[in-house]
């Protein structure tokens, strides 16, 4: 590899203004924040409160008023159903659609929920994810009043019952994760890890507590059902999934690094625009530095671990693959990892591929300086998976 020095511009701001309203969200919208119990508001605010901006005191104190109706929530759904769901089993097994941020797996996720044998946790269930047993209905008819039509950080539209990451659940019960540094994006947290490794014994122990317990009130809600778990984040947590769900079968999506890089970029952005207990947010060379170094060890991760995943347990595809055919795709994972017969869900499938045929993808450009830093940073991924660097493709793109 030539040696490059990266190129960055100069004089860029290092935060920017955080408005709701940039992408699309109302400040009365419902935001992550509104779905905690008092528990795990507090966690999230303790030691914190003094970094919470004047212009979000109204947005804290509406967060804290629910909560306490989500607490109450919680103790009833564990009064009405405790004794079902401890003994409830998560079985077979789950799968999980594994590749880091804005790689597709959206819409792999989505893809696979047309086979009615599968069950992915939804939007209502992750952002209410201790009492929705108990009170889907009135969390219904808030998240049709105060949801937008589609997520901030592209096309994809958003309802209460689109099959959303577990990931939320996990943030929202108040179990460490990344996400936490969406509260405050201008800072650092403790609490953000991603690997149980990382985390104290302690944290970690609550960490399974909180994930397994809601896995075990969505697999209550679809019995004799397989989960189908996405959060990106799982991707470097394989060897807590295996000693958990030692069965579980993965299907892991890679995209081209530039499409990677740019739309993270956005939605590095748009999730803290919108979720933000803070009126500023990362910017210019900071947020790109935060992209960068992200990527990094979260590849460095995956592939330092995926080893531990049983032979015919995985398989790796390209977005750019699965956008050209997903029917023979998604045939072939089926095939690979022994998930059954896939024609009972090529109905659904087609008028899936069919409702969405409208769908846009975001447009990028990426500046000279920019590109060469990418691949600069990124080479190892590039020549992994088979993408070529921009100058050197057909057409230079």
């Amino acid at each position: 590899m030539k040696d490059e020095e990266p190129l960055t511009p100069v004089n860029e701001p290092e935060t920017e203004p955080s408005r709701p309203e940039d992408f699309g969200f109302s400040r009365f919208a419902l935001r992550v924040w509104h779905g905690m119990t008092f528990g795990a508001w507090m966690r999230i605010l303790w030691g914190n409160f003094g970094k919470v901006a004047p212009a979000r005191y109204g947005l804290a104190a509406s967060v804290t008023a629910l909560s306490i109706g989500n607490s109450v929530q919680k103790t009833v759904s564990n009064l009405v159903f405790g004794r079902r769901l401890g003994a409830t089993q998560i079985e077979p097994h789950p799968v999980f659609v594994l590749g880091h941020w804005r790689s597709g797996t959206t819409w792999l996720h989505q893809l696979l929920t047309c086979d009615d044998r599968f069950a992915a946790p939804t939007t209502l269930q992750c952002f209410n994810p201790e009492g929705f047993l108990t009170s889907q209905a009135l969390t219904r008819l808030i998240m049709r009043l105060t949801l937008p039509d589609r997520r901030p950080m592209d096309n994809v539209p958003l309802t209460a019952e689109s099959s959303e990451e577990d990931e939320h659940a996990l943030l929202l019960g108040g179990a460490a994760t990344p996400y936490r540094s969406l509260a405050f994006p201008c800072h650092q947290l403790a609490k953000t890890e991603t690997w149980t490794e990382a985390m104290s014994p302690q944290d970690a122990a609550f960490w399974r507590r909180t994930w397994v317990g809601f896995l075990r009130r969505v697999q209550f809600a679809n019995p004799g059902k397989q989960l189908l778990l996405k959060s990106p984040a799982h991707t470097e947590r394989i060897p807590e999934i295996l000693s958990l769900f030692p069965d579980a079968r993965f299907v892991h999506i890679v995209r081209d690094p530039y499409k990677v890089f740019l739309s993270c970029l956005k939605t590095n952005r748009a999730m803290p625009a919108t979720q933000s207990l803070q009126d500023r947010m990362p910017a210019g060379r900071t947020a790109r530095e935060i992209t960068l170094r992200t990527f990094d060890t979260f590849q460095n991760r995956f592939e330092a671990t995926r080893g531990m995943i049983p032979e015919g347990h995985m398989v790796s595809i390209r977005y750019e693959d699965l956008r050209a055919d997903p029917e023979t795709a998604l045939h072939w994972i089926y095939g690979q990892l022994g998930l059954g017969d896939f024609d009972t869900a090529a109905p659904k499938l087609t008028e899936f591929l069919e409702a969405g045929k409208g769908y846009q993808t975001n447009v990028y450009d990426i500046a000279p300086e920019i590109e060469a830093e990418v691949y600069h940073r990124w080479q190892p991924h590039f020549e992994r998976y088979g993408y070529a660097r921009m100058c050197d493709r057909e057409g230079g793109a």
